[in-house]
């Protein structure tokens, strides 16, 4: 399979990322480019553009890895990490959009901050430039089937969220004097599972192929990225059948000040890890987490928007501080 039609496709402005920018030189060339001018246009070194054009698959030459060697582990990391990152996305989009109907305000701005890949999704700010809060996405595709057990909260009615995260987030809200907000939104069984059939394959080999390679330097997030955000400019089935599921569902606000204080308060009860001898021996790369109530612990998205718009900017904030929200 040639990915270099693919690859076209997902970098548009041409600026292909880290090793592969050489493989675009047979692109070039097949297109009718001078192989003197593709040289220059890669950045690259002739004797590298010569190896790639002399390839029988660039792309595997670039990799040094072929298909065929790509295995089943491989593939379903790539299944595992495109289908979080396209939920990711389309929970993000779902929220701008959510926003958008809600507000409905120029007093409130959405900056959007994800650029960055940090903790940090969006930030809002008023009509002054002066930042509001801070906003971080917490999209989860299945639910704590032992949630009643193990942490006193109906399985449907129960969100995980790992200690370090409250920790941090906390920090941050302190350090900065700026609120910290976790917006959550659930939908059951809506995971790598549900979207295998959805995604298509050669988006799923072709990251197959980038994670068996050899090689260092091939920027593989930044052609997950590019993959997302290919499907979502495509329309395609993968990322409309999570967009309208996610952006139908309820979603909830919880702000880090109060996650931390019912993290204190009920740390035996909602941390099952803190009970369990051994923890991390026993689940191996499993997170401590604290399990909170949606409908108890949390606020509709909706009842928060129309508390900014109600009850003004001042009294959202002083109870966010506050942890009441």
């Amino acid at each position: 399979m040639s990915y270099l039609n693919y690859l076209d496709r997902l970098f548009p402005d041409g600026d292909w990322p880290g090793r592969l920018r050489v493989a675009k030189a047979a692109h070039l060339v097949a297109k009718g480019i001078d192989p003197k001018d593709a040289v220059k246009e890669v950045r690259s070194r002739k004797i590298f553009v010569d190896a790639v054009l002399a390839a029988s698959d660039p792309v595997e030459h670039v990799l040094g890895v072929t298909g065929a060697e790509v295995s089943e582990r491989a593939r379903a990391s790539a299944l595992m990490s495109l289908s979080t990152m396209l939920l990711g996305h389309a929970a993000e989009v779902a929220f701008e959009n959510i926003y958008a109907d809600a507000m409905q305000t120029d007093e409130v701005e959405l900056l959007d901050q994800r650029e960055g890949r940090t903790d940090t999704d969006y930030i809002l700010r008023n009509g002054k430039q002066r930042k509001l809060f801070r906003l971080n996405i917490k999209f989860f595709g299945s639910y704590f089937r032992r949630a009643t057990d193990l942490v006193g909260l109906e399985t449907g009615d129960c969100f995980p969220l790992a200690t370090y995260k409250i920790f941090a987030a906390t920090k941050k809200q302190e350090e900065q004097h700026l609120p910290y907000i976790f917006l959550i939104v659930g939908v059951q069984d809506l995971n790598a599972a549900s979207l295998k059939d959805f995604l298509p394959m050669e988006a799923l080999e072709f990251l197959a192929l980038l994670k068996s390679s050899p090689k260092d330097g091939l920027h593989i997030r930044d052609v997950e990225d590019a993959i997302v955000a290919n499907l979502r400019a495509e329309e395609h089935a993968a990322f409309n059948f999570a967009y309208s599921r996610i952006k139908q569902a309820s979603w909830y606000v919880l702000s880090a000040r109060r996650a931390d204080n019912l993290l204190r308060e009920l740390l035996f009860e909602r941390v099952y890890a803190v009970r369990v001898k051994s923890f991390t021996s026993a689940f191996r790369n499993a997170e401590v987490d604290m399990h909170f109530s949606l409908q108890n612990d949390m606020m509709p998205l909706a009842s928060f928007f129309e508390a900014l718009k109600d009850q003004g900017i001042p009294m959202v904030t002083a109870m966010l501080e506050r942890g009441t929200i």
